[in-house]
Parts: C-alpha cells; sequence; structure tokens
C-alpha cells in the first residue's frame, strides 16, 4: 500500500514530500474509509460498524467537554512533544512509560 504507484505515482519507491503540496482532490486515491485513515480498514473488509463507532467517539468528548472542566494538574508535570509518526505528548525522564498526558477533570456540577 505505502509503495504503490497506482496510488503514489511512478516515484512510488523514492522518499518525495513534495508529492504532497498543491494535490489535485480529484485525482487522489482514498484508501481508508474515514479522513482517508486505514483505522476503519477498507474495500469488502472495511468495518461495518465504522460509522458507529465515529459518532461514539465524538458523542464520548462532547460529554467530556459539556460536563468536565479540564485542566494541567497542579504537580505541572514536564511534557515535551515527541515525535512518533505524530506528535505525541510525553513525561520528560518518564519515556519507558510511553505516551502520557497527565489532566485534571473536575467535574461542573
Amino acid at each position: 500500500m505505502s509503495r504503490l504507484p497506482e496510488v503514489w505515482g511512478e516515484d512510488a519507491h523514492l522518499w518525495n514530500p513534495r508529492r504532497f503540496f498543491d494535490l489535485d482532490k480529484e485525482k487522489q486515491t482514498t484508501v481508508g474509509l474515514y479522513a482517508n485513515l486505514m483505522s476503519f480498514g477498507s474495500g469488502s473488509k472495511a468495518c461495518l460498524g465504522w460509522r458507529f463507532a465515529v459518532i461514539e467517539l465524538q458523542s464520548l468528548l462532547v460529554d467530556l467537554i459539556e460536563n468536565f472542566e479540564i485542566d494541567i494538574p497542579a504537580e505541572k508535570p514536564d511534557i515535551q512533544r515527541v515525535p512518533a509518526g505524530v506528535m505525541i505528548p510525553m513525561i520528560r525522564n518518564q519515556m519507558r512509560l510511553g505516551s502520557q498526558m497527565p489532566l485534571k477533570l473536575t467535574p461542573l456540577n
């Protein structure tokens, strides 16, 4: 998938970040069901419940934002951004514990 010439062009085997500049949306190949991500698969083996899963996640997020105050804890850990395919939060000197973003949730009621 990552090197298909039908998707990425004749130079699919080369590192070429310029291919993402000025993309023609009508010529793009869609590789995933949602936001062109492969999280839910695609084609005949795609997740049947992907719409339901996305709506559930959106519903959970709205519920959290409406009912809680979200803040950084009083003991403010030293958070740093670490590149790992995407930028992820990690606590300095605790990298072995993986991605972390400690937050304080306070009910609004």
